[in-house]
């Protein structure tokens, strides 16, 4: 991915982040996520299963949202999930 393409669709990115809200994740194409992962922009956190406070784990995250890698998106893409979203199995 070339530096300008990857700071336009960051950019964009970030502007929807914006607007989001605070407890939606953020879904990236495999390309876009191993730029965000080389530059060093995701950051570890520790997340707690909803009413089972023994099962902890670690995941990246980017502004202060929980990603993931979904390979069923563009390589180069990303997608805010929204509330509503019912999560993928």
């Amino acid at each position: 991915m070339i530096d300008e393409e990857f700071f336009e669709q960051k950019r964009k990115l970030d502007e929807e982040l914006a607007s989001a809200l605070m407890n939606v994740g953020v879904m990236f194409g495999n390309d876009f996520y191993q730029e965000f992962e080389r530059r060093g922009l995701f950051k570890s956190r520790t997340f707690q299963a909803v009413g089972l406070p023994e099962l902890m784990a670690q995941y990246p995250t980017y502004a202060d949202r929980s990603t993931h890698l979904d390979p069923a998106l563009p390589v180069n893409g990303y997608k805010v999930r929204k509330r509503y979203d019912a999560p993928r199995s």
